[in-house]
């Protein structure tokens, strides 16, 4: 448990983001925890936990780790069942040993300390330092005006200040404990809602309002059946605190709001065609998806012509349940369901038990155990709502606590004689076999990749830095332990084309020449749907006179982006080194009309067309040596 809360605590402060780089030490740190707790033989278990929750998510993470092993892009797939594995583990740890009182407690201490933690970086952020980042080195990315606390996109904060939320409201009204701790969780409630509001994220609220839903339902079904004579002056105090707090927060973030929505037109939102392009992805494999993470390139591919020729790769569909559809299927998406169903019918459950049966045994109605119950129901509806718009479960610390929420509703802590214990064979056990098998495979998986991701990130910073030589020695290292990283190899070869400005020896050009050509093949085919690969492939083989094989590779690259600038652009390049100006003219004028352009700064139709008309001009003067082609 210790080793839980440890990863929790590195999964909130270093795995924010959607790549594995900084969720490694978590992955460690719950790869350790189910070899270690494998080792002490017989798992303690506090209260039943049940037996159908465990099955659902037994089949799903078998489902989703499989298909994602199996995708058609191995390094993609990796992206997804880490945080799977990871998630599993976490989810395993929190219904058995965490099961007891006094570890939910401290596991809810520890993520209302971190949405403190936050809430003070995302102060640092609305300071004017939007860039900060707790490592030295690192960067926030996103951009300014919207804080992000240890998170890089600020949707994600939304998300889990709002699972922090409802563990601090419902423990305020639910659970067993002194005025004056009701008072902390009422004021570090209503921190995480105006720090939801900073982060300016219409999905977060939108989950909120969501989350709240479920919190009013249980609570009125509670006080039905307990103190019904309060249940109309506490209706009527909640709605009275909601529209206030409501008000507050509106007139807080007016000017924000009012920005952005302007700004964004609710029709014209760019998640209409990013929803579009994956379901595009999902018609070519309806049942298993194309394979995890396949949107990357999916995005691409299917882009929509309605889009702004400057908006950039989508990257995610801004929808778990359409990204799922798309990556894993009909199949993925049922299960994805099936899971948050039956978890929140085992909440359920024993919100009723307790207002039915241990109320009228005890009389006793506030518990931390309701408490921790009816909070992780509202916070999974609220992050299933949010989800609908954004892509938080690709964040592996998102995903982490996610699954502690779900461990929590699959043993919330039904006990007695009176309670029917629905038990289904092998499942238990079955669970205990893959909480080792889970865990080694993620120490395995840090031992290799996170080792080479750990290089990689090395290599490019020494390349920001100037240092190439050093950049293509970490990166070569890292290439050893992950030679099957597309992104690996097509890196190396772009630094090695850069090193051709270092030296004017013909033998060593030839030579980085070649290794850059191997380099670009192998990127190719480990991702065959990455255009950029192709592109980059065609440049050196045009220099080495390969001119079938770079128009063969430019097609390629052509059917894989249609829609977009770079590719068209490489066509007209390689008709203007040809000297083929009617086809140059032609293929300049097309990548004109591209509905994806180059990003400002980099090499555009127009500067190539201009070259081929100097070109065009100098050939024309009798005895003038031609202008070499770009």
């Amino acid at each position: 448990m210790g080793l839980l809360l440890l990863a929790v605590l590195l999964a909130g402060t270093l795995g924010t983001e959607t790549r594995l780089l900084l969720f490694w030490p978590c992955a460690i740190a719950l790869g350790l925890a189910g070899l270690l707790t494998t080792l002490r033989g017989k798992i303690r278990v506090s209260s039943p936990p049940s037996d159908v929750c465990l099955a659902v998510a037994l089949l799903a993470a078998l489902y989703f780790s499989l298909r994602a092993a199996f995708s058609p892009v191995a390094a993609h797939g990796r992206e997804d069942w880490v945080i799977v594995l990871a998630g599993f583990v976490a989810y395993l740890l929190t219904l058995t040993w965490g099961s007891a009182p006094r570890w939910r407690v401290a596991m809810v201490a520890l993520v209302l300390g971190l949405a403190v933690a936050n809430l003070a970086l995302g102060g640092v952020h609305f300071q004017g330092d939007w860039a900060f980042h707790i490592l030295p080195g690192f960067h926030r990315s996103f951009g300014e005006g919207r804080i992000g606390g240890f998170f890089n996109n600020p949707n994600h904060l939304g998300a889990f200040l709002s699972m922090a939320f409802f563990m601090a409201l419902a423990g305020m009204c639910l659970g067993r404990m002194s005025a004056t701790w009701r008072l902390v969780l009422g004021f570090l409630a209503m921190a995480c809602v105006l720090g939801m509001g900073l982060t300016i994220s219409r999905g977060a609220f939108v989950g909120l309002a969501a989350g709240l839903l479920v919190f009013a339902i249980c609570s009125a079904w509670l006080l039905w059946h307990s103190h019904r004579h309060l249940l109309g002056r506490l209706s009527v105090g909640a709605l009275i605190l909601v529209v206030i707090s409501g008000a507050v927060l509106w007139k807080v973030n007016e000017a924000y709001l009012r920005q952005r929505v302007s700004r964004e037109d609710a029709t014209e939102d760019v998640r209409f065609y990013f929803w579009e392009a994956a379901s595009l992805q999902y018609e070519q494999q309806p049942w298993l998806g194309q394979g995890a993470r396949m949107f990357y390139d999916g995005a691409v591919r299917y882009r929509q012509p309605g889009l702004a020729a400057w908006t950039g790769e989508a990257e995610f569909a801004h929808s778990e349940w359409v990204q799922v559809l798309a990556d894993y299927g009909r199949l993925g998406l049922v299960l994805m369901a099936l899971v948050l169903v039956v978890h929140l019918g085992n909440g359920w459950r024993f919100v009723s038990w307790s207002a039915r049966h241990r109320f009228v045994k005890t009389g006793v109605l506030l518990t931390n155990r309701l408490a921790l119950t009816v909070g992780a129901m509202s916070a999974v509806v609220s992050a299933a709502v949010q989800a609908a718009v954004e892509f938080q479960w690709h964040v592996g610390g998102l995903v982490v606590l996610m699954a502690v929420m779900l461990g929590i509703l699959a043993n919330p802590g039904l006990e007695g004689s009176a309670v029917p214990v629905r038990r289904l064979p092998g499942v238990r056990k079955m669970a205990k076999l893959a909480l080792p098998v889970a865990g080694g495979v993620l120490l395995v998986a840090a031992w290799i990749w996170g080792r080479a991701d750990y290089r990689a990130n090395r290599a490019e910073v020494a390349e920001l830095e100037g240092n190439l030589e050093e950049a293509i020695g970490w990166g070569d290292e890292a290439l050893a332990l992950d030679e099957a990283q597309p992104e690996l190899q097509a890196a190396q070869g772009e630094r090695l084309l850069s090193l051709l400005e270092t030296s004017a020896e013909a033998e060593k050009r030839e030579l980085w020449m070649r290794q850059a050509e191997q380099h670009f093949r192998r990127a190719g085919e480990l991702n065959p749907f990455n255009y950029e690969y192709a592109l980059a492939l065609a440049d050196v083989l045009q220099v080495e006179q390969d001119q079938e094989g770079a128009l063969r590779e430019i097609h390629r690259a052509l059917t894989l982006a249609p829609l977009y600038e770079e590719p068209r652009l490489s066509l007209a390049l390689f008709h203007h080194r040809q000297l083929r100006f009617d086809d140059a003219e032609k293929a300049y004028l097309w990548a004109s009309r591209a509905e994806a352009a180059n990003v400002a700064g980099t090499f555009n139709w127009w500067q190539g067309y201009e070259k081929m008309l100097e070109t065009v001009r100098q050939m024309s003067q009798p005895g003038a040596a031609p202008v070499v082609a770009p």
